[in-house]
This record gives C-alpha cells, structure tokens and sequence, in this order.
C-alpha cells in the first residue's frame, strides 16, 4: 500500500483503524509480480551486483541473478543505453570474442546521505557507484532537519557539492539516517513507517527544494549500506548491531534487511541485563541499553573520574583511561553474550557486525572480548571472528542513506 493511502486512511478513519485494516492486509501478503514489476525488479538486482562486484561480465551476472543469458542482454544493453552502466574495457579468454567487463557509470547520479550521531553530524555526497565523492563531519549535537537553523543544511551540501565538483542537477535525493525514524520532526504528525518519501521545499535543502527525502532508522541504513557495499558481507546472513546513542539492531537475509516490526524498532535495547560469567551483576529489572550505548560509556567513563565532551576526546595511549575502556568493554562482553549466542545458535548466522561512532580501536577490542565468550559454546577459535567490526566503520549509516535515493528511482 502506497504513502498517499497510508495517510488518506489516517484522516478517513482514523489512527487505530488504520493501523488495524493495514496490520490485516500484512497477514495476507500474497500479492502477486506483474511483468513490470519483475523487469524492474531484475533490473535492481544487475545494478545492485555490479555496485558490490565493481565490475563483472554479462556471464558473471548471470550466474549472480540466476537470470538467462538473453535476460541478461536485454536489460544490460538498457542500462548501456541510458547511461547507467558502461563497459570501460575487455577481458581477453582463451578463446572467442573478447567479454566486455561491465560497470556501473559513477557520473550517471549522486545523492546526498546525511547521519545524525549523538555528538556529530556527517554529510556524504555519493556517486551512482556507490562511491563517496566528499564528505564533511559537523562536531557537536545535531540538529533534527525541522529544528535546523535556517540554511545549515542547504550551506554545508552546497559546500560539499561545490568543493567536489558535483552537478547538482544529477542530485536525485537526500537520505537522512537517524536514532529511530519514527521520532523523527518529518514524520511526527503523520505516524508513517520509517523509509517514507517526502517531496519538500523546505529552507534546510533550498538549494535541492523538490527532490525526495528520505529518512531512516541508523541501524537499517547502516546494514543496508554493509549489504550492498562490501563484498564480505553480501553473501551471508548476518546481524548487524549499532552502538550510538541508543542500541539498534538490523538482521539482513539474501543481501536485504528484514525490518520486522518496527513498533519495536529498540527491541535489543530493553533486553535485561543478565551477565552469566557474573550473576552478582546480573540485574533482569535493568535494560541492556542502560550500560550498552554511548552516553553509558561516556557516564562509566566520568563515574571513574574520566569526563569527555565527545569521542574525539579519547587518548587511549593514557593507561588510566585505556584501562577503563577496558573495564566497559569487558561489563559490555558479558552482557551481550547471552543475545549474541542466542542469535547465532537460533539464525545459523554467519556472522554479527558491530559498528557506530566509537573509535573503530574500541569496536575491534570489543568484538574480541565479544569472540573469546562465544568460542566457549560455538566450538570456534575465537581468531576466526565470528563477531566483526563492520566493514564500512561510523560511515555506513551515511552511506545508506545515500543509497535510498538510487534504491527508489533504480
């Protein structure tokens, strides 16, 4: 069902009958794929395999998609065409005609991904390839888009775009990656699904009035962005786990991030905290949240007498604070052991991804201590990493806001 019908029902019948008649339909799923919709849907898939691969041959997707050679013809000549992919050299076999060796054409769009962190803001411009072209970081609490002093949006995008050298023109949307969507200043009057498109004219993007927004919860973007990215993680299930300001958490099955149900968008977060290494610290009236996030770092770090303003203000070479950091992490490993090993035991994952702002030094300690728990019951050494940081570090939120503008149009 489209956004527009979404909202009319909302005003027709109401908030709690919309909601019921929209849960029913969810139950009965079963709509079928018109001709259309499969071509646009094979389409996406060659794009989406030619951004993680970089460059294949017309065989290469074949194989990928599962699609017949002649399928694979038609819709690459297509996207030869219409600009989208280009065929930038050829690979000599032994035998026959060269194969030409296909890529996504890096100028044919950008878009714009904008993350809103706790203590900073970062702006991305990325290419049609999944590139990023520039970016800026804004230190310092950030603003939600509606609450945005007038122009500081549009003024850093355009910075962004001009030092770059970005056609603005090509700009096909704007993706904002955020804490929980549904809080979100875009969406508070209209009670939408996160990921709605919003066409806007609005001062914090005057200078890209009229293209669509999109806004989306951090974790989702950011395991969106680990799928499409980095060819590690595009061929296995895996959990993807974000520490900001508040847990969140995405599973991605075949390369797509299974959204659930997003009235419990936060479920890892009120998790109890059940320690079984330290059943002293277990305290099941306590959510994982309260210890697992980083304003929790940040307060264990002042309550042993170690205040920081931000991240930034970390030396992890003083012995006294590298030893407190490894004090958290160790309180942090044991709380999440519990979920983790659940996780695997119960999904077959193959692995679980970290990320978030804190240093990516911190991350990796902290899937280490994360991996010497779980080899206890996994039967794995705790060197094969179960447990990883993610791929794509505290720009992977960003990078999947960018990619939701060429996921809607493309």
């Amino acid at each position: 069902m489209s956004f527009d019908t979404t909202l009319n029902l909302t005003k027709d019948i109401g908030r709690e009958a919309a909601e019921a008649y929209l849960a029913s339909k969810a139950m009965l799923n079963v709509r079928g794929a018109n001709v259309q919709i499969a071509a646009a849907h094979n389409r996406k898939i060659i794009l989406q395999s030619l951004r993680t691969l970089k460059t294949a041959e017309r065989s290469d997707l074949a194989d990928i998609t599962g699609l017949t050679t002649p399928a694979i013809f038609k819709i690459v000549r297509e996207l030869l065409d219409e600009g989208l992919v280009i065929s930038p050299k050829t690979r000599r076999g032994a035998k026959g005609q060269p194969a030409a060796v296909l890529a996504i054409n890096p100028d044919a769009a950008f878009s714009v991904g904008i993350s809103l962190e706790q203590d900073h803001t970062v702006l991305i411009v990325m290419d049609f390839a999944g590139d990023v072209r520039g970016r800026r970081s804004l230190a310092g609490t950030h603003p939600g888009a509606a609450a945005a002093p007038r122009g500081f949006y549009a003024d850093h995008i355009a910075r962004l775009l001009d030092d770059h050298a970005v056609d603005v023109a090509k700009i096909v949307g704007i993706g904002i990656a955020t804490g929980d969507a549904r809080t979100f200043p875009a969406l508070a009057d209209i009670g939408s699904t996160s990921g709605a498109r919003f066409h806007f004219a609005g001062r914090e993007f005057a200078g890209l009035a009229g293209r669509p927004l999109y806004v989306e919860d951090r974790a989702i973007a950011a395991a969106h962005a680990e799928a499409l990215l980095s060819q590690s993680s595009a061929s296995e299930p895996f959990f993807y786990l974000h520490l900001s300001d508040h847990l969140g958490s995405a599973l991605v099955v075949d390369g797509h991030v299974m959204r659930g149900n997003l009235n419990r968008r936060n479920a890892p977060a009120a998790l109890p905290q059940l320690n079984p290494f330290r059943s002293s610290r277990t305290d099941l009236g306590k959510r994982l949240g309260e210890t697992v996030s980083l304003p929790a770092f940040l307060q264990f770090l002042a309550d042993r007498g170690q205040t920081l303003s931000t991240l930034d203000d970390i030396d992890l070479t003083d012995k006294s604070v590298n030893d407190t950091v490894d004090e958290w992490i160790g309180v942090v490993a044991d709380l999440l052991y519990v979920p983790l090993l659940s996780m695997f035991c119960c999904l077959n994952l193959g692995s679980i991804l970290i990320g978030g702002p804190f240093p990516r030094e911190i991350i990796a300690r902290l899937c280490l201590g994360l991996n010497t728990r779980l080899s206890l019951n996994l039967g794995l050494n705790w060197s094969e990493m179960a447990v990883k940081p993610t791929a794509l570090g505290g720009l992977a939120p960003a990078l999947g806001a960018a990619l939701l503008a060429f996921d809607d149009k493309w």
